[in-house]
């Protein structure tokens, strides 16, 4: 609309309206609003179908394809405001104006925002971002992390304006002390650049600003995705393991079962031991010190090593051990007479995540004194080096039925490590959709801005080729300066991470 500034000027020379001019406003929204829906939907149509395909590919399934009607028109409802918005506020805009102004618009050049400015205001939105983060961290801090968000989005933009504003007048000023600034085309650049200066930089700033958006989904995502290896061992630290649930279950036969289908593979080793339940209903239990260390050699951990009287603390899973003995095991310590602490914590998991909520490793003498009729659970525990190329639990002969019925339990940790291996690439695929999708809108935005100017700059240009100006170097002003609006943005973009 500012482009075009001068064709209203001559519109109401010649006796627009003020009525005209509003429809006239109004129907080319109307029409771009809705050429640009049509298109952004059938668009994303096609691109809804490509996404899930891969997707599907990636994640092994197929997702299926649907026509999201909901979507499309909370899409039209969000939209359709917006466009009415922006064709109100030109149309306010070239109301302010007279004829003369408007007739004249593209004949001034804009007016180059302060320095000082915008270093000021990124100083200030910083301050605030910074002032309200303690406020944030509380449960009713809602507001607060509002404020944080914002002023940390505010300083980004004003930090943004600062350092390319800073950066083209340094280098401005270094290629006039040089004389480098009067070589060559250097100042039909500098011209076309200064034409529309508060444009350039405002274009600029928001593609800084979504090249950084673009970088911090991407690393958050990937920061999401981890390794799947290491997500699994912590949920399960060892290949597989085997529970009997049932006193009816053959444990002796099945565990001779499994034992004959993995041992075989590289870097065999087992261990077995009990976990002595303290509390039952809460998920607390207990472990001796020689099933400790037995188990915790096969997984390369340190032994207990525990004095009289002392316990260990470990890791259940990926939660973290305690420092707190629980009234379960404390009361039972005292009923016999004995007082114990916690003298050593360990967050190296011997158990799979969600078997107990609390694990206590005591001496053996304390075991046998304080929960010798304590209910326990037997489970044993084998490790190879193949875990993540195949699952063998499938394979297990005879062994079906009772895990069906629920009377043994066998858990593999290639099962988790299958499962975050999708997610984890389906979050990967996720963060380069995302980062697709904004250097498109970078791209766009990038291209309209040089688009609105093109008529203006190319009558310019036009003039000053019948000067002498070939075309050859016309076209390396041109790059020169799209390489300008794209490339320094995206470089603050990488300084920023």
């Amino acid at each position: 609309m500012k482009a075009r500034s001068a064709q209203f000027g001559l519109l109401m020379l010649i006796g627009m309206s003020k009525r005209q001019r509003r429809r006239l406003v109004l129907a080319e929204g109307g029409v771009i609003a809705a050429a640009a829906l049509a298109g952004g939907l059938a668009a994303g149509m096609v691109l809804l179908k490509l996404f899930l395909t891969v997707a599907g590919i990636v994640v092994g399934s197929d997702f299926g394809f649907y026509l999201p009607i909901a979507g499309a028109c909370v899409t039209m409802a969000v939209f359709i405001p917006l466009f009415a918005a922006a064709s109100l506020l030109g149309l306010r805009s070239i109301s302010r104006k007279s004829v003369i102004e408007l007739l004249h618009a593209d004949a001034r050049d804009e007016k180059t925002p302060r320095l000082a400015l915008s270093g000021i205001a990124a100083a200030v939105c910083a301050l605030v971002a910074v002032a309200a983060f303690p406020l944030a961290s509380r449960e009713t801090g809602i507001a607060a992390n509002l404020l944080v968000l914002g002023g940390a989005a505010a300083s980004l933009t004003c930090a943004s304006l600062f350092v390319m504003q800073g950066a083209i007048a340094a280098k401005r000023a270094i290629a006039r002390k040089s004389g480098a600034y009067y070589r060559g085309t250097n100042l039909l650049k500098a011209a076309l650049f200064d034409n529309s200066t508060r444009s350039n930089l405002q274009s600029m700033t928001l593609s800084a600003v979504l090249y950084t958006a673009a970088f911090l989904s991407v690393a958050v995502l990937v920061a999401i995705s981890g390794n799947a290896a290491q997500t699994a061992r912590q949920i399960m630290p060892y290949a597989l393991s085997y529970t009997a649930w049932s006193n009816n279950a053959p444990e002796s036969e099945h565990v001779e079962s499994i034992r004959a289908a993995v041992s075989n593979e590289p870097g065999f080793t087992e261990a077995d031991f009990s976990l002595i339940w303290a509390d039952r209903q809460s998920f607390i239990a207990v472990m001796s010190e020689s099933d400790y260390d037995r188990i915790a050699g096969m997984l390369g951990e340190a032994s207990a090593d525990l004095g009289d009287a002392e316990v260990l603390s470990v890791s259940s899973g990926m939660r973290e051990a305690t420092g707190a003995l629980p009234s379960a095991i404390a009361d039972a310590a005292r009923n016999e007479g004995r007082e114990l602490t916690i003298a050593k914590t360990s967050n190296a998991a011997v158990t799979v995540e969600g078997l107990v909520s609390e694990l206590f490793v005591l001496t053996d003498d304390d075991v046998s004194a304080l929960f010798a009729d304590a209910p326990a659970q037997r489970i044993y525990a084998f490790d190879y080096d193949t875990w993540t190329e195949k699952s063998v639990a499938d394979g297990l002969e005879g062994m079906t039925s009772s895990i069906e019925n629920g009377d043994v339990a066998v858990t593999e940790a290639n099962s988790y490590y299958v499962s975050d291996k999708t997610q984890f690439g389906m979050m990967l695929y996720l963060a380069g959709f995302v980062s697709i999708v904004f250097i498109l809108a970078i791209a766009s935005f990038s291209y309209s801005r040089l688009h609105a100017r093109s008529g203006i700059e190319g009558e310019r240009f036009a003039a000053i080729a019948k000067l002498g100006l070939s075309r050859k170097e016309l076209s390396r002003i041109c790059v020169s300066h799209a390489a300008t609006l794209l490339l320094m943005p995206f470089a603050l973009a990488i300084v920023y991470f």
